[in-house]
């Protein structure tokens, strides 16, 4: 008997499912307009649990297009500057380590005589809940018009639609919410009327698409079936308070926005990747702040923290950093939860004064004494 059972165990974990059809291509089956820098993405994976897909891509300006590129580890692919006013074919296999292949249908696009470049990358959190909502934004990028409109794509057939307009120098935000689990690219274009005839837009092509992992939201029951039994899912500890810690959390955020250091002025330093959950900004599990919401999303900053030449609201320098590895040097209020005062070496406020202090400057005579 143990025999038979090991068999059958042994040959169902040999069976292999093929790689998930190529799906939700980004340009649109069929659309037109589309900008000549665009990037080409689409939905692959694999339901094997550890097995990875690659993917072939076939592309031209024929039907049954030649294949251009193997083994691509990402569903996206940037082809270059494309022709303009010219239609294109395209079409994915998916691969899996055990030699399991599906294609995908024959896509088309055409494309318009815009020459400029598509939006930066959409920035926000990668690793998202189903059923809450999440910001990310954009800007255009080498511009100096105004009056630019922009349209998000989530990845599961949603788009913002045109949303504007927009200095060149503003960063657009939009929120989502999907609905179920899965792996998803958020992707943006933009727009602005063409300045010969007001009738007439020029469209980019879509930006280089953001990777989002969407799991499902834990509820606080989860019934177990007819037995009545009961399951007790533990949300994560950083959203879980009770009555001590919401104290704890309130007065965190008062000391935070007065810039006073709870137990005396120790700063510690900091260095990894920052990450945001559409709420809060992290390295590893270090909650970082840099003041409350409303300052952030409405105050300029004093340094050009992401280093792309602009001096922008905290909230847009803040996040042109996300992703990246950064040194933060700061005091644990309590716990693993830190009041922020410098950032990769540039002074971001002065402890002892509050958030909105005009002098933002590096004045300490003695940084091992308090202000």
């Amino acid at each position: 008997m143990l025999f038979i059972i090991s068999s059958t165990s042994m040959a169902t974990s040999t069976i292999n499912n093929p790689p998930y059809v190529p799906s939700n291509p980004h340009p649109l089956d069929g659309a037109i307009d589309i900008g000549v820098k665009t990037h080409l993405s689409w939905v692959g994976g694999d339901p094997d649990a550890g097995e990875k897909a690659v993917y072939d891509l076939y592309f031209g300006t024929e039907t049954n297009p030649n294949l251009i590129v193997s083994n691509l580890d990402k569903p996206n692919y940037y082809v270059g500057v494309l022709n303009h006013t010219t239609q294109y074919f395209w079409k994915v296999i998916a691969k899996d380590e055990q030699g399991g292949t599906s294609e995908g249908p024959e896509w088309t696009f055409t494309t318009n005589n815009c020459t400029g470049d598509p939006p930066e990358q959409p920035q926000g959190p990668t690793q998202v809940r189903n059923r809450t909502r999440y910001e990310y934004t954009t800007k255009i990028m080498n511009q100096n018009q105004n009056g630019w409109y922009y349209n998000f794509s989530w990845g599961d057939g949603n788009h913002t639609g045109w949303i504007g307009p927009y200095n060149h120098t503003e960063r657009v935000r939009a929120e989502h919410e999907w609905g179920e689990p899965g792996e998803y690219q958020v992707q943006a274009r933009a727009r602005f009327k063409n300045v010969r005839n007001k009738e007439e837009w020029t469209t980019t092509g879509w930006s280089e698409p953001l990777y989002v992992t969407v799991s499902v939201k834990a509820k606080a029951n989860y019934e177990l079936g007819s037995s009545g039994s009961t399951l007790n899912v533990i949300p994560p500890a950083r959203t879980l308070y009770d009555g001590s810690q919401l104290m704890q959390r309130i007065r965190n955020m008062i000391c935070d926005m007065l810039g006073i250091c709870l137990g005396g002025c120790e700063l510690v330093e900091l260095t990894g990747e920052l990450t945001y959950d559409g709420a809060n900004f992290f390295i590893g599990i270090v909650e970082l702040h840099f003041g409350p919401n409303w300052y952030i999303t409405s105050a300029i900053a004093t340094e050009d923290y992401d280093g792309d030449g602009e001096i922008e609201l905290v909230f847009d320098e803040i996040m042109g950093l996300m992703g990246t590895e950064i040194t933060v040097e700061g005091h644990m209020q309590s716990g693993e939860w830190m009041s922020v005062f410098t950032i990769n070496d540039l002074v971001y406020r002065e402890p002892g004064q509050p958030i909105w202090a005009w002098q933002h400057v590096w004045n300490w005579r003695n940084r091992n004494n308090q202000p």
